[in-house]
C-alpha cells in the first residue's frame, strides 16, 4: 500500500468520478457562456436556446447545424 490509501480493485474494475471528458454539451454556442444548470433550456447570460433543450409544451429544439 502506498500514500496512505487502498488501490486494490477487482479485474476490469475502474474508478469512477473526475469530470467528463468533453464539456461542448455545457458551452452557449452564442456567447461561450458554460451551462451551470443542466435542465436550463436557455442560456443565463445571453438567453439563446440550448440545442436539444425541452422546450414548453414538450418539444424539443432541434440541434443546431
Amino acid at each position: 500500500m502506498t500514500g496512505g490509501h487502498d488501490d486494490r480493485r477487482e479485474p476490469g474494475e475502474h474508478a469512477e468520478g473526475g469530470d467528463p471528458v468533453c464539456w461542448l454539451d455545457r458551452v452557449c454556442v452564442t456567447c461561450g457562456a458554460m451551462r451551470e444548470d443542466m435542465r436550463a433550456d436557455r442560456c443565463a447570460r445571453c438567453d439563446a436556446p440550448f440545442p436539444g433543450a425541452e422546450h414548453p409544451g414538450g418539444t424539443r429544439q432541434p440541434p443546431a447545424g
